[in-house]
């Protein structure tokens, strides 16, 4: 082999070692060819046929090619002057290609070398190639095959231990990573890290890149503590080695910031992505992808931090700079698509929250496959969006399998089984199996708690995570009028939560909305009052009047109120929401039809019977068509609306009141706070 090929095909294989960064891509991150009739073939001097834009840094008529032709010169240049770095780079910018132009170059490069002899190194460079250009352009299911095919024979010619062997078995861990064989990925990665620091030092570019993939795949695996301290480490040898602004260097702050997050430090990640997003922008500018990566994943914090406002609107900026900038398809695209989903859900859009999940998922099953623990984990959200929206058979289905897909392949305490289990438990409080619920949650939370123990020791105590988790499983022990356990357990909750995320955070408000409940069974009305006052005005100022959340709270204020016999009040609260729940989630969702339920019997109260029997009729229908006619609001709805029966004299309310009751019994016991209230009512 001649030295010049030598020489291209090393440098070809550096290129391939460093693309796989998060934030970086091995093209520079531009957009995809664009075909123009006005543009001349630079090579072949003809505008007949599709010329595109190769990708390069060339702009205009400097930069349009017809492929085929660009093809014909990257194998002249590699047959007859050995310069192989054409395949993938222009040879007048010096830039790498991308996208489709990038891909067609890759697959005829391949094509060209199956004729070379078996042992000939420009046969595995070529597939080494072509799996980078498949990552680029998200088709990671098709990548895997080339990384195994050229890691084997790497091992075979070279040995464990060469350069081109731990090249090899560096990306076919990214690739194991990617498709969510985490333990496979581990297993590769820690082995090219030992074999990269004791070859090449803990300082070189190539040992930190190694060090960093494998720090993310164990966050992938849920494993926070130990992947942060492993960013770190990568953070501060890259300050000290590149410089702090450096894009590795920036890219590694960001990880940082991340894994802060991951950890409940919200205000700590915001803090270091705002001065590394103004590094970035200062040194590369504001519409590289690299910026808008740190733009996604700042918005991602405001997110949890519960600034919806300002996360949609950046989401938004952040999506359109990425389309403009690796286009449309690009998985850095669609990821941003996920994010402004998820922020259009927390603001109470699930509607348009579900058209953009589609989208996404459409690409996930597309360019990972639908087993792939990203796609489960995708299809995980969507079922929250369906169960937002009412569609709890849906929802179920699809929790189901991924709770079976994801146990037989994570840890029970995975942060993906986790977050199905906590999502279970809502799907069924929703449905009124509130048995079944609180197992679920009771499950999700110890192993939450054991955890957050592990990742983030004394800390563990104000983890969201397990804070959260405790208010679900609180909300539960309510349901189940195990009263006493549900407001200590809330009680205790809440301080932290609030310490944690802040009094005006919708996630602490909500925590207070659930402890109201409790205290109104328990028969403390002044402190439910109190709490439920407090988060309906917090969350009004927060989320909006019409925000699903607010309308949630407001009802337990106005069931707050009914029991304390201020029944115009609660009519007052109640009629406004019921129009607005039925705008945000539709006439028969699990919580328009409380909210109607409550106002049918605050109506009553009022002393507004037909209007009261009118709506406790229609709320009754709605709950047994949608659910069953045994659901707990459908017997605390018959309930009620035996009794508005017996006032305006119609002698069948105390049939459907004893009914009802008598259910109630058989299924909670005789201390359960709705058997009490329904034995006030017959009384």
């Amino acid at each position: 082999m001649s030295a010049a090929k030598k020489a291209c095909i090393d440098g070809a294989e550096a290129a391939v070692a460093t693309a796989p960064e998060a934030g970086s891509t091995a093209d520079g991150g531009a957009r995809p060819p664009t075909p123009s009739p006005k543009w001349t073939c630079i090579i072949c001097l003809d505008d007949e046929g599709e010329v595109v834009q190769k990708g390069c840094l060339c702009r205009g008529d400097a930069g349009a090619v017809h492929v085929c032709c660009l093809i014909e010169q990257a194998a002249h240049a590699a047959s007859v002057r050995g310069n192989y770095r054409e395949w993938w780079a222009c040879g007048v910018c010096d830039s790498a290609y991308k996208g489709d132009v990038k891909l067609a170059l890759a697959e005829d490069r391949v094509t060209r070398a199956e004729s070379l002899d078996p042992d000939d190194m420009e046969r595995t460079s070529a597939k080494l190639g072509l799996s980078n250009a498949y990552e680029a352009v998200g088709r990671y299911i098709e990548a895997v095959p080339l990384d195994e095919e050229v890691y084997q024979a790497r091992l075979q010619q070279f040995g464990e231990s060469h350069r081109r062997t731990l090249t090899a078995a560096h990306n076919l861990g990214y690739s194991y990573s990617r498709m969510g064989r985490y333990a496979d990925a581990e297993r590769i990665q820690r082995g090219v890290l030992e074999q990269r620091k004791r070859t090449l030092g803990p300082d070189h570019n190539d040992t930190l890149v190694t060090h960093r993939t494998l720090a993310n795949t164990y966050n992938s695996m849920g494993e926070f503590k130990k992947g942060a301290d492993m960013l770190e480490e990568v953070w501060e040898i890259r300050k000290r080695v590149f410089g702090a602004e450096e894009q590795k260097t920036l890219i590694s702050a960001i990880d940082v910031s991340v894994s802060y997050r991951t950890l409940g430090l919200y205000e700590k990640a915001a803090a270091l992505q705002h001065d590394t997003i103004a590094a970035s922008s200062r040194v590369f500018g504001s519409s590289h992808h690299s910026t808008l990566l740190m733009q996604k994943s700042l918005a991602e914090t405001y997110t949890a931090q519960g600034k919806y406002s300002e996360a949609l609107e950046l989401n938004q900026l952040v999506v359109d700079g990425l389309r403009q900038r690796v286009g449309p398809d690009h998985p850095y695209t669609v990821q941003g698509i996920w994010s402004t989903a998820s922020v259009l859900s927390r603001l109470g859009r699930f509607r348009e929250a579900a058209e953009l999940e589609e989208v996404t998922l459409a690409w996930a099953n597309d360019a990972l496959g639908p087993d792939h623990t990203h796609t489960i984990a995708y299809r995980s959200d969507h079922a929250v969006t369906d169960m937002e929206l009412g569609m709890l058979g849906q929802a179920e289905a699809t929790l189901d399998h991924a709770l079976l897909y994801q146990s037989a392949r994570l840890p029970d305490d995975h942060p993906d089984v986790l977050f199905v289990r906590v999502n279970l438990g809502r799907l069924y409080i929703q449905q009124g199996r509130y048995a079944e619920a609180e197992a679920s949650l009771r499950i999700a939370h110890t192993g939450q708690v054991a955890r957050d123990a592990t990742a983030m020791g004394e800390d563990a105590d104000a983890s969201p995570s397990t804070l959260t988790t405790a208010c679900r499983l609180g909300q539960a022990l309510c349901l189940l009028g195990r009263t006493a356990e549900a407001t200590e357990l809330l009680t205790a909750t809440i301080p932290p939560f609030i310490k944690a995320l802040g009094a005006g955070h919708h996630g602490s408000m909500w925590a207070k909305t659930v402890l109201a409940t409790a205290l109104l069974d328990g028969g403390e009305t002044d402190a439910a009052e109190r709490h439920a006052e407090e988060a309906v005005a917090t969350l009004r100022q927060v989320l909006g009047q019409g925000h699903a959340d607010t309308l949630n709270a407001t009802e337990v204020l106005a069931t707050v109120l009914q029991a304390r016999g201020r029944h115009a009040e609660a009519v007052s609260l109640l009629t406004p929401a019921h129009v607005a729940m039925v705008s945000v989630r539709g006439e028969d969702h699990v919580y328009t039809l409380r909210v109607a339920s409550t106002l049918g019997e605050a109506l009553a109260g009022d002393g507004q019977t037909a209007e009261a029997v009118a709506v406790l009729r229609d709320a009754l229908c709605r709950i047994a068509a949608a659910m069953s006619d045994s659901h707990p609001l459908a017997l605390s709805t018959q309930c009620a609306l035996g009794a508005a029966l017996e006032t305006a004299g119609d002698p069948h309310g105390a049939g459907l009141l004893r009914a009802a009751h008598e259910q109630q019994l058989a299924r909670f016991g005789p201390d359960h706070p709705a058997v009490k209230r329904s034995r006030r009512l017959m009384t």
